[in-house]
This record gives structure tokens, C-alpha cells and sequence, in this order.
């Protein structure tokens, strides 16, 4: 079977577009949110690599490895590639149980759909 995979370029584009507008696109938020920085971009971007390993070794991210996964993109993208698990030990202290009650809290998943408006080849 075929491994979805995200096309990386494209998407950096599109992170680089968003933050060329990000200042107009701040005004009309409900809740603002802080400059669209390069640092952000680049979290951003190493998230989605992360996320297309993911997708690439085909781990299920509903499983007890998928939800780890998930908590370490989340550190991706506030906190970078490289951070020092001893600097951010309570932010990563107080991420891990919100991360269980959450997903604990998850009703089953539909099928997903092979075709349609987001098949994999839009990604």
C-alpha cells in the first residue's frame, strides 16, 4: 500500500505566504496571536517533516506510540527542533496529561474516505 506523503516544498511556500500576510490576517482574528516569525515558520515546517515521517512509517496516531508522536509534534512546533527537554521540563511535564485526557475523550473515527475533495494526492 501507497504511504501518504506531504509535499514539503509546497507547503514551506505556503508558510512563507502566510507570513508575508500574517499582519492583515492577525487583524481579523477573534484572538490574536503573536508575529509570524521565521523561528515560528521554521517549527512549523519541522512539525510537518515530523508529521510526513509519521505518515511514511505508517504509525497509527491513535495508537499509545501515535499519541507520543503527536505530543512531540506539539513540542515541534512551540518549541523547535533541538530543544532542551531540562529547559522546557514543565511545559513538556504539563503537556503529557493533557494529552492522554484528550484523547481519551475521543469518539471512534469514521472510515477514511479514498476519494473526494481531500484524497491524498491533494496533500
Amino acid at each position: 500500500m501507497k504511504r501518504w506523503r506531504l509535499h514539503l516544498g509546497r507547503i514551506g511556500d505556503e508558510l512563507r505566504d502566510v507570513q508575508r500576510h500574517f499582519p492583515a490576517i492577525n487583524t481579523v482574528l477573534n484572538c490574536r496571536r503573536d508575529d509570524f516569525s521565521d523561528g515560528v515558520r521554521r517549527n512549523m515546517l519541522a512539525a510537518y517533516e515530523f508529521l510526513d515521517a509519521i505518515l511514511e512509517d505508517g504509525l497509527d496516531l491513535f495508537s499509545d506510540q501515535g499519541l507520543e508522536a503527536l505530543l512531540q509534534l506539539n513540542h515541534l512546533v512551540l518549541l523547535g527542533k533541538g530543544y532542551d527537554p531540562g529547559v522546557f521540563g514543565l511545559h513538556i511535564a504539563v503537556t503529557r496529561p493533557r494529552y492522554s485526557v484528550m484523547t481519551s475523550a475521543l469518539p471512534p473515527l469514521a472510515p477514511l474516505r479514498r476519494s473526494g475533495p481531500h484524497h491524498r494526492s491533494d496533500f
